[in-house]
């Protein structure tokens, strides 16, 4: 979803070895695509391995690069929230909770 140059890609079910190369190249065509931030919705993942935590933080790099804002908007499913913190992300990987 697009409005006001601020794109959301809603992410669902697991997020693994499988399905994060799909991932990948929707956050590469979201980041491509000129706008000015984008976002990532994991409120509906109900899995996520270190391959899609991968694939976020080099999203998050090519967004870096690329001068667009790059996130996850909040608040996220558990599953990744324990991913998160165990692994250190949350300064590299902002969430972006809902006003």
């Amino acid at each position: 979803m697009t409005a006001k140059g601020r794109t959301t890609v809603p992410v669902a079910g697991e997020v693994d070895y499988l399905t994060s190369p799909r991932l990948g190249d929707e956050l590469e065509g979201a980041v491509a695509s000129g706008v000015e931030r984008v976002d990532v919705d994991l409120r509906e993942v109900s899995f996520c391995d270190c391959s899609g935590l991968s694939v976020l933080l080099d999203a998050c790099e090519q967004a870096r690069a690329a001068g667009v804002s790059f996130g996850v908007s909040g608040p996220v499913a558990p599953v990744v929230e324990r991913l998160f913190q165990a692994t250190g992300v949350e300064q590299v990987l902002p969430v972006r909770t809902a006003a």
